[in-house]
């Protein structure tokens, strides 16, 4: 029993990680299907989840660094397996012999290529860097710019024979609020300036340099559900997966819509009980006065293992199918929660952080809202140390 083992543990249920994966699919029919791993797979673990999305079809997968490919690749995940975040260019070797495709997204990165195939020509030759040209269309942070593009394809151009350019592709900045002008206007904006690009991407290496037309892909989550026009060739599925919603609210409209499982849950137990009288104080800097007398408990859990600072003295778990509050300052690994109002409560005892006990549930959407954050930060800054338990 996991409560006997541990104090804090993760689980991550599987057959919902598949059905989401599989209403993905389904939704989507015969698009490439890129099944997002990156942050340690939001939180819910690597190489595990790759694993199931490899054996339920997914066609790529999307990581954040080379080290997550890397470990992909040692866990024998033949996939391709694309880079989203900057890549040192020290490391490109080792990202074309492993075969993963990296994204490129300034003129100085592809410059930086020619270099190195100048200096070692063999290498890059015997196994070509895989790449995805990224366009930055409005986001504004990682990418080449319009005005910068033509200089970059003369650079592409020159490179035919030491990379593979496998894709182009771009990021919304404000998908999940499409059905508010404003921000619709924008993604039409961004659309067209990704179409446009890639276009002179595709006229600029004609004949086609690379014997391929280069994969177009835009479409995170909410944009493969809001934006038809977006999906192009490759949709690009992350948090969906993982039965949260893109929007963050807790009320889940995306989630509702797709009818999406959520996957992962947070447990941990009580470690004391104590009784504390009416106006004590709870918490570092004399965080909160109790305003009755109560019953107080324990958990060891804080914001080390990657539960929210900014929940204290807002923050709810639940304790024998209750919702009980967090009282005072959240400490480094400990939080202290009000059980006054349960029955029977005593050392032992299972907290869930996230997820469902009995009638009650806690959807990470809501305790990111209580955090005032957001449910992505929430479940990726969960600690790697704490054990995930695949149920």
């Amino acid at each position: 029993m996991r409560q006997g083992i541990f104090r804090s543990w993760v689980e991550i249920n599987k057959s919902a990680l598949v059905y989401n994966f599989g209403t993905f699919r389904e939704f989507t029919h015969k698009l490439l299907l890129m099944a997002v791993v990156k942050s340690n797979a939001y939180g819910h673990g690597l190489v595990e989840c790759a694993k199931l999305f490899v054996k339920s079809g997914c066609d790529w997968l999307g990581v954040d660094d080379i080290d997550e490919a890397i470990a992909l690749r040692k866990a024998e995940i033949k996939k391709p397996i694309l880079v989203f975040g900057y890549t040192l260019p020290s490391r490109y070797r080792e990202a074309s012999s492993a075969e993963v495709s990296l994204t490129i997204g300034s003129l100085d990165a592809l410059r930086e290529i020619k270099k190195q195939s100048l200096r070692d020509k063999v290498t890059f030759t015997k196994s070509k860097l895989r790449i995805h040209l990224k366009l930055d269309t409005g986001l504004n942070r990682q990418g080449i710019s319009e005005e910068l593009l033509a200089a970059s394809c003369q650079v592409l151009e020159k490179l035919k024979d030491v990379i593979l350019l496998e894709g182009v592709y771009s990021h919304f900045a404000a998908a999940e609020l499409v059905r508010r002008k404003h921000y619709r206007d924008y993604c039409n904006k961004q659309m067209d300036g990704f179409e446009r690009m890639y276009n002179l991407v595709l006229s600029s290496l004609v004949p086609n340099t690379y014997n391929l037309v280069p994969i177009r892909h835009m479409a995170g989550t909410a944009a493969t559900f809001l934006l038809p026009r977006s999906r192009y060739d490759l949709v690009r599925v992350g948090i969906g997966l993982y039965g949260m919603d893109p929007t963050s609210k807790s009320n889940l409209p995306f989630v509702k819509k797709l009818k999406l499982k959520p996957v992962l849950s947070w447990h941990s137990l009580i470690a004391q009980v104590k009784n504390v009288k009416k106006d004590e104080y709870v918490g570092y800097n004399l965080t909160e006065k109790l305003i009755r007398n109560s019953k107080l408990a324990i958990v060891p859990v804080g914001y080390w293992h990657g539960y929210p600072r900014s929940a204290s003295s807002r923050g709810e778990v639940i304790v024998s199918g209750k919702r009980c509050k967090v009282i005072g300052r959240i400490s480094m690994d400990m939080m202290t929660i009000d059980v006054t109002d349960v029955p029977k409560v005593k050392a032992g005892d299972k907290v869930v952080l996230i997820g469902k006990q009995d009638k009650e549930n806690l959807s990470a959407e809501e305790v990111a809202v209580k955090a005032e954050t957001i449910n992505y930060e929430l479940v990726t800054s969960i600690n790697p140390l704490l054990p995930r338990c695949y149920i």
